[in-house]
């Protein structure tokens, strides 16, 4: 495919005449028919073109009909793309770095990191059951819980609004276009069940739990995703990698000057 729908652009096109190979994490580049995330292919023969991540199902496959042929799930193309520096982690682990909770990275969350880490006992299985429920109800409620947190365009008189609503939009599209899939909601469903129990742990492991439990921990991974200030998020990321960038060359200037 020629282009790409941004996320972080609030479902702007990005064409592939126009990216780089670190675009695709950049701007959380995903295919505009099936919302999945795309890496940029380019050389000396063909145009610069978008395609999928390596499939993990044959539904994955049938699910879109801009994904590239089964060629692409060669060992050699699957190396050539992370040669690049184009890993399907790499998206990942950069968007859940830019949603913030009580002005902290979900990421840095060390105790939820543990948490996580540690769903390795008899109580696993029975938390992956409730995030199966929570996925379903996810999908089946997601424009009821999202409408209370959208303003009509015509109501918006800051552009700076309008995007943060398209971008949270986008995202939540993002999210449940790849629901059955997609890792990124499965952490922020986690998550939000780690805030919600985090102090009365025996609820998750309990034989059954309500609907409206279900719809709690729902309910709260759309606030945390419309509420997250993305534009924020993306100015301080590019604010890191840049004062990064300032000392990586102020260590290696030194660097220079002893051995010279």
């Amino acid at each position: 495919m020629d282009y790409a729908i941004s996320i972080y652009k609030g479902g702007k096109r990005v064409y592939a005449k126009d990216c780089d190979f670190i675009s695709y994490s950049e701007q959380g580049l995903i295919c505009p028919i099936c919302k999945q995330e795309v890496y940029l292919r380019k050389g000396n023969i063909r145009e610069p073109y978008f395609a999928h991540f390596h499939v993990t199902s044959s539904r994955e496959v049938e699910e879109c009909e801009l994904r590239v042929s089964a060629d692409d799930n060669s060992i050699e193309i699957s190396s050539l793309i992370e040669n690049r520096g184009q890993r399907l982690e790499i998206f990942q682990q950069h968007f859940l770095s830019l949603i913030y909770f009580e002005n902290s990275k979900i990421i840095e969350d060390v105790k939820f990191n543990n948490w996580i880490n540690s769903r390795k006992d008899e109580s696993n299985e029975r938390i992956n059951h409730i995030i199966i429920k929570c996925i379903d109800y996810f999908l089946e409620n997601r424009y009821l819980m999202e409408a209370k947190y959208i303003i009509h365009i015509t109501k918006i008189k800051n552009k700076q609004i309008l995007l943060q609503q398209k971008i949270s939009l986008e995202v939540m599209s993002y999210l449940c276009e790849n629901a059955k899939f997609n890792y990124n909601l499965r952490y922020l469903l986690f998550y939000s069940m780690y805030q919600i129990y985090k102090y009365e742990k025996h609820k998750l492991i309990r034989q059954n739990i309500k609907t409206q439990e279900i719809k709690k921990i729902c309910q709260y991974t759309v606030i945390i995703t419309m509420r997250n200030p993305w534009i924020l998020a993306f100015k301080n990321t590019k604010l890191n990698e840049r004062n990064n960038k300032t000392q990586y060359n102020i260590i290696k200037i030194n660097k220079n000057k002893n051995e010279s």
